[in-house]
């Protein structure tokens, strides 16, 4: 229940479990499972060995380091080389992997990043600024709460472990708004989508989303933030039961879900697939319904990281950094407020040929739903080079949900694949 953050992939499988791995899920994924970028894809030269899968993955990685979007390098036939801007870049990928093969033995040190920062024509002159350095981040006067302090806050703000532990279901209804990212790639599962993942708990894994993921008490309506595209419909049950429905606006259904087991995906033509690797593990740590009382444990390590300035839909915060790493997995940071306890950030990422690819996952208007649970009913999602995916929380319910809700589907048969 107070689980609300699925990994930020698939949700994008939830983003991480995310948005660029979202687009490959389903039966497409299927296609490219074990092939290399060569055998999958026309005229890929550099990056032929690579997985297939880590395709879009890395040319959004490229895409934001840049400040660009495909159009950049790309003509609509992907495959040609008619723009110049393609051409160099796959000098300045050789460059890189040269970099990095012969000065840190091959790991991934240096990236497009390294040297762009978001712009096209990286900076080679020192530059000067009036404004002095900002502090580095710390605790106050160097003292700081511990990682555990952090967590009991938290827990705290969220309304204490004893109320939340007074629910053990939750429905939720959200609308979501999911615009297509520059370069014309449209997002996973929304509308124009292609609707091949499920892209339902935007990012919302790790860290028991903004708690309670359905408090207690009946529910409580929001106004949905702009014009809807999708709605999506989930359900969660103690101990780690969870699925979450899609209903697009172009009028296709996807779904995605845990059974206490096995993660899994269902297409909007009805094809089931198990999840696998890192999108089955941020799943499986979602759908734990007590997330935000089982941090400690579900990271092998977790530290406290002083504190940092960020802004949050147009406001700043103050916010304590912690930095855990799940077992088998990238670590995470997550962004506490320092006034309020709550989580109101979380960043996950997923390794490509280009660097780790970010989804960023922003918690905002947070609202007590019953018995002083509070639960956030703004959730937005980015990615790179700037997809974003606004959610806005209708409704939440805490009536008991059948256990038959969360039955893996059987797989309809693939047609014309």
């Amino acid at each position: 229940m107070i689980n609300r953050f699925l990994s930020g992939r698939i949700v994008a499988a939830a983003a991480g479990c995310i948005l660029a791995s979202a687009i490959f899920a389903g039966a497409q994924q299927q296609q490219l499972a074990g092939k290399t970028a060569g055998e999958a894809f026309k005229n890929i030269q550099v990056l032929k060995d690579m997985p297939a899968e880590q395709v879009v993955p890395a040319m959004r990685v490229m895409a934001g380091s840049l400040g660009v979007n495909c159009g950049f390098c790309h003509v609509e036939d992907r495959s040609k080389d008619d723009l110049e801007n393609k051409q160099t870049a796959r000098k300045m990928i050789t460059m890189m992997m040269d970099i990095n093969k012969n000065n840190f033995n091959a790991r991934q040190e240096v990236t497009c990043y390294t040297c762009h920062k978001g712009t096209n024509d990286p900076v080679s002159v020192l530059q000067y600024s009036d404004e002095p350095a900002p502090p580095r981040p710390g605790g106050r006067g160097g003292q700081g709460p511990s990682a555990d302090q952090i967590i009991a806050n938290y827990v705290q703000a969220l309304g204490g472990e004893q109320a939340m532990r007074k629910v053990s279901s939750v429905t939720i209804t959200e609308m979501r708004d999911t615009p297509a990212p520059p370069g014309g790639a449209p997002p996973a599962g929304g509308a124009g989508g292609r609707g091949e993942a499920p892209a339902a708990a935007e990012g919302r894994g790790g860290a028991g989303a903004a708690g309670a993921r359905g408090g207690a008490g009946g529910g409580r309506g929001g106004a949905p933030a702009g014009p809807p595209q999708d709605q999506i419909e989930q359900y969660l049950k103690a101990p780690n039961l969870m699925v979450s429905i899609v209903h697009g606006a172009n009028g296709g259904t996807t779904a995605m879900g845990f059974d206490g087991t096995t993660g899994w995906t269902q297409n909007a033509r009805g094809v089931v697939a198990d999840m696998k690797g890192t999108d089955e593990a941020r799943t499986a740590r979602m759908a734990d319904f007590y997330e935000p009382l089982n941090l400690s444990k579900e990271y092998t390590r977790i530290q406290a990281r002083g504190t940092a300035r960020i802004e949050i839909l147009g406001r700043e915060h103050d916010a304590y950094v912690l930095v855990g790493t799940p077992q088998g997995d990238q670590p995470e940071r997550l962004f506490f407020d320092m006034s309020t306890g709550l989580l109101i950030r979380k960043v996950v990422v997923d390794p490509t040929p280009a660097g780790n690819a970010p989804t960023q996952t922003d918690y905002d208007d947070y609202r007590n739903i019953g018995d002083g649970i509070k639960f956030p009913f703004l959730i937005r999602v980015t990615t790179p080079p700037d997809g974003r995916i606004t959610t806005t929380v209708v409704k939440v319910s805490t009536e008991p949900v059948d256990n038959g809700k969360f039955t893996k589907p059987e797989s309809k048969p693939a047609q014309g694949q």
